[in-house]
């Protein structure tokens, strides 16, 4: 595993993926390039549990987005639980 990040995004060059983020950013966008290499997937649970999280975008060139990304254990009793409103979606995205 290689890693780089960019934004608040920590990616794998060595598998092209997208698998992780740092801090409590309310937007992140996913790069299709980083560090000269082309990034096509969105590994299973990468942004999980990232409640503050309002806003995606997807830059074209991404084609795989992994199970459950973008989950949000949500408790009753928890105020904190998603928020995410948009995600801007990518045409290159396969079904």
């Amino acid at each position: 595993m290689l890693l780089s990040s960019r934004g608040n995004v920590l990616y794998d060059i060595f598998n092209g993926s997208a698998i992780d983020y740092t801090g409590t950013p309310t937007s992140i966008t996913v790069a299709a390039t980083v560090s000269s290499t082309a990034i096509t997937e969105i590994s299973d649970g990468a942004f999980e549990e990232l409640t503050t999280l309002t806003s995606v975008t997807i830059e074209e060139g991404i084609t795989d987005i992994g199970s459950g990304v973008f989950y949000c254990y949500e408790d009753t009793n928890d105020v904190s639980s998603g928020s995410l409103t948009s995600i801007t979606l990518p045409v290159s995205l396969e079904q």
